[in-house]
This record gives structure tokens, C-alpha cells and sequence, in this order.
């Protein structure tokens, strides 16, 4: 494009130069006498412009900016000065121009749930109900405390900060760390609040035994909804809640089941508030694991807060002796553990317990062996130390499915 700089009043001003104050690739100046890189000079008379032509070569999207400085001469006083002036580029093409947002982003409203509903039950599916874990003991709902919540409410702890501000001891564990799993909680149902659904249009497909829902963002995991999970829905101004289970997930759509009177009364075009939730399940377990170290648990509170003695007794006898490299290369499930001298030494040190009590880290960027490492440590342990028992925890479902994977290639570990 091209900038026409013009000269109202006064004196006569000369242009001596013009140039980036910055090495740019993707802008070149240009104008008729060469003044743009200080070749020559030109004198603007007042009322008159002179035209300098601005060319961008864009490399990639986007909206680079840069600095021009124009350098003039008073030429009646003879002084001389600058004048700066940013220039921007908006760089595109036909995708982004389709992706673009057809409107400004506006911050979803935090939208409760109302208290008091009847709620009517739905149909979960079926391995949900008949393959449930049997636990030995009942555990408990540890949902958060009113008082609690009627605080953060309205973005306080009060007496609540002190338990989480307070030094970790024995004493405090169960008291800090339950309150923090609340504060959490309360947290995630804020978060997936956000997505809840108003004047939802559900549909009923094949042949009426699910409930379909469209859901934006589905595929995003905004919300995640996994199957076995439960929403929500309402219709405007009642105070009856139906609880449907999900039974299938899609791109961008569910496929629930509520009460089977849900499904023969539904009518199509009807309009519901929709809320989603997430699994209580691992909240649930991590407040009864530190509920249970706060107790007379004495095997636990050696692992949380070992003495010094304790340490400096597992320090000077190690699980056992490091065994020779090449009889250890041998003895690998995975021979080419073997051919990498820090996943080869990990392990070794894994099995002789070099690092006890402490635990033993393995970390790299992704794609070095962390986890190939890792297993090989696990069968080893199994292999070679009787009585072992081995808890193996990752992040995420996926993660945990694919240890499992890999632990039981060749049928190394039964």
C-alpha cells in the first residue's frame, strides 16, 4: 500500500530518509526519488504530499509489524528530526478467512444446577452395573461439606485456609489434603457447569431406545463425556430432573437412555436444560487414602513421614547387590534395554534399591523409553524379588491401558 505524507502549514520540510529501524525480510519501501534507504532527498512543500510505497511479502499468516522512521530537515530553522510510525500487515488466506470466529468470544455463564429437583433415574449400561468392583469396605460419598461450599461460594475458605496454609504434619495429613480434594471438586463442577446446555433439542433414534444429543465440542473433549457417565436434563420452570446415562459416544453426539416412561412420552422438538457431570469415583478413593494415613495406620505413616532412622538404616542395606552388566544383559525381557546404557542402568538400580526410601525417577522427553524402561523394571521386580507387591499408577486411562499392553507381550507377567 502506499503512504502519502503531506505538509499543512509553515516551512518547507525536507525528507532525508525513510527506513525500517529493524532488519525486516517481508516489507521492501519504495518511491519515485529514491529517498527510502538515504539515496536522496526531497523537499515537500507545505499543502503537498509525497507518495512512498509500502510491498509485503508475507512468509507465513499472521500480522507482522514493524517500524518506520521518517528523517526531515527544517529547512527554515536547519534543524533536523523523526518521526515514527508503526506499520501492520494482516496476512491470510482462504482457510483461515473460513475458520475465523463469526462472532466475539463471549465467556460461558457458570450455570447451576437447580436444588430441591426430583430427580428420576435412567438406564445405565450394562457393564457399568454388572462389572463393578467389589470393595471390601464400603466407601464413603465424602461430598463437600456445606459449609464449605456456602464459602467458596462466595470466593472465601475463612477458617478453611488455615488447615491448607498450616505446615504438613501427621497430625494435620487427612485435614489438609481432604479439604484441598474439596476445593478441587468444587472447581471441576464450575468447569463443567460452563458447558451446560440451555433449550437443548434431543432427538430419539433408533427406534426410540436412546435419546441422541448434539453436543458442541464433543470431539474436543469440551466437556468430556465418556460412556457410563450421567447428565442431566430439565425442562424450564419444572422441578423434575431425569438422570440419563450415556451408552454411546460420538464425533459430536450421545446416545443416552433415561426411564423407559422418558422414552415413551418424549415429543420431538421438545426443549430441555442439559447438565453434565464428571466420575466421583477417583475423588472418592484419594479422600479415603488419606483418611486411612491420618488413622492408627502405622505401615502408612512410615511411607508418608519415614524417620531418620528408618532411612539410614534402608540406606545401608540396599534390596541387593547390582549384578554384573553383561550376566544382567542376559537376563532382560527386553533385549534391547540392553543396548542403552542409562535405561540398562535405571533398571539395574530399580531392582537393587540404590535410591530407598526415596523413589527412584526416570525422565526424558518424550519418545526415549521412559515407559519401555519401566516395564522392563516391573518384571524384573516380579521375576526377581519374591514377595514384591507393585502398584503401577499413570495419568490417564489410555496410559494405563497401554502399561498393561506392553506387560503382558510374550506373556512375560501373568
Amino acid at each position: 500500500r502506499s503512504s502519502d505524507l503531506v505538509d499543512k502549514d509553515g516551512a518547507p520540510q525536507k525528507l532525508l530518509n525513510c527506513d525500517f529501524l529493524d532488519d525486516v525480510e517481508e516489507f521492501q519501501l519504495s518511491d519515485k526519488h529514491c529517498v527510502c534507504g538515504g539515496l536522496a532527498s526531497v523537499v515537500i512543500q507545505p499543502g503537498h504530499t509525497y507518495e512512498i510505497e509500502a510491498e509485503c511479502s508475507p512468509k507465513s499468516l499472521g500480522t507482522p509489524r514493524v517500524i518506520i522512521a521518517f528523517q526531515f530537515k527544517d529547512t527554515e530553522y536547519g534543524n533536523s528530526y523523526h518521526i515514527i510510525r508503526f506499520l501492520f500487515a494482516h496476512i491470510t488466506d482462504l482457510d483461515a478467512e473460513i475458520l475465523k470466529p463469526t462472532a466475539p468470544y463471549v465467556r460461558q455463564k457458570y450455570r447451576s444446577r437447580v436444588k430441591g429437583c426430583i430427580t428420576v433415574e435412567g438406564v445405565r449400561p450394562i457393564w457399568s452395573s454388572r462389572d463393578e468392583l467389589v470393595l471390601s469396605k464400603p466407601l464413603g460419598d465424602y461430598f463437600i461439606p456445606a459449609s464449605l461450599r456456602s464459602f467458596m461460594s462466595h470466593g472465601k475458605l475463612c477458617g478453611d485456609k488455615k488447615k491448607i496454609k498450616a505446615k504438613l504434619s501427621l497430625s494435620n495429613y487427612s485435614d489438609k489434603f481432604q479439604t484441598l480434594l474439596y476445593v478441587e471438586e468444587y472447581q471441576m463442577e464450575k468447569d463443567i457447569n460452563m458447558y451446560a446446555m440451555r433449550d437443548a433439542s434431543p432427538f430419539l433414534c433408533e427406534r426410540r431406545r436412546f435419546v441422541g444429543l448434539e453436543v458442541p465440542g464433543l470431539a474436543e473433549n469440551r466437556p468430556s463425556v465418556m460412556r457410563g457417565d450421567h447428565l442431566f436434563f430439565r425442562k424450564s420452570g419444572q422441578t423434575t430432573e431425569y438422570k440419563g446415562y450415556v451408552h454411546l459416544v460420538r464425533k459430536e453426539n450421545l446416545r443416552l437412555k433415561f426411564t423407559e416412561k422418558f422414552h415413551e412420552d418424549f415429543i420431538a422438538g421438545s426443549k430441555f436444560h442439559v447438565h453434565f457431570t464428571f466420575n466421583r469415583l477417583g475423588l472418592k478413593l484419594q479422600h479415603r487414602a488419606v483418611e486411612r494415613l491420618g488413622s492408627d495406620n502405622i505401615a502408612c505413616q512410615s511411607l508418608a513421614f519415614p524417620t531418620r532412622e528408618a532411612i539410614e538404616i534402608k540406606r545401608l542395606r540396599p534390596l541387593r547387590k547390582i549384578d554384573n552388566r553383561e550376566d544382567f544383559k542376559r537376563m532382560l525381557f527386553n533385549k534391547n534395554i540392553g543396548t542403552n546404557n542409562e535405561q540398562l542402568q535405571a533398571v539395574q538400580h530399580i531392582l537393587a534399591g540404590t535410591s530407598r526410601p526415596a523413589p527412584y525417577l526416570i525422565f526424558g522427553p518424550p519418545g526415549t523409553g521412559k515407559t519401555m524402561t519401566t516395564v522392563e523394571a516391573i518384571k524384573q521386580v516380579w521375576k526377581r524379588l519374591d514377595g514384591s507387591t507393585i502398584l503401577a499408577c499413570t495419568p490417564s486411562n489410555s496410559a494405563a491401558d497401554d502399561l498393561a499392553c506392553r506387560l503382558l507381550e510374550k506373556s512375560h507377567v501373568p
